[in-house]
Order: structure tokens, then C-alpha cells, then sequence
């Protein structure tokens, strides 16, 4: 294994994924399932308590106060819906 491959591998477990649910800007604790691709477009399969599951892939938001936030949109078979909450990934992930 190469250590850029266990870079990355690294790099993935320390991600921390937290759903920012907009209405009431409350964040709430998701599971990561599985992240592939690259660090540029990294796709993440996660489960939100039954509310968000499949595949979502990033495009960038700018949170409050600066910080950088991912937006996601969930792949479907109807085709691509975006979510309404953010995901924020660790600072080395950015």
C-alpha cells in the first residue's frame, strides 16, 4: 500500500461529518457509511437518523462566521436534488 493511499485513508477517518439543518441551525450527527473519489470531489454515502441516505456529492458554500462548508446533493434516480443543510468536513479536508 502506498503511502499516499494510506494518507488518504487517514485523512477520511479523521473527517468529521456533521449535518447543519437549516431551518433551525442545528447540527446533527450523521454516520459515514463509506467515501470515495478524490479530494477535490469526494463522495460520501452517510445516513442522517432516516432523513438523508444515498450518495452526495460536493459543491462549496461559505458557512457563517468563514468557515468553509460543503454543499450536497443527493444522487437519485430522478436525477440530482439538492439538500438543504451543509456538511462540514475537518480542517485538513478542506
Amino acid at each position: 500500500m502506498s503511502w499516499r493511499r494510506v494518507r488518504r485513508r487517514r485523512r477520511v477517518a479523521r473527517i468529521a461529518a456533521v449535518l447543519l439543518a437549516v431551518p433551525d441551525h442545528r447540527y446533527t450527527q450523521v454516520e459515514i457509511q463509506r467515501v470515495t473519489g478524490i479530494r477535490s470531489r469526494p463522495i460520501v454515502q452517510f445516513l442522517d437518523s432516516g432523513k438523508a441516505s444515498g450518495w452526495f456529492e460536493n459543491g462549496w458554500a461559505d458557512g457563517p462566521e468563514g468557515q468553509h462548508r460543503r454543499r450536497w446533493y443527493a444522487v437519485t434516480p430522478r436525477g440530482r436534488e439538492q439538500l438543504t443543510g451543509f456538511v462540514q468536513w475537518g480542517l485538513d479536508a478542506t
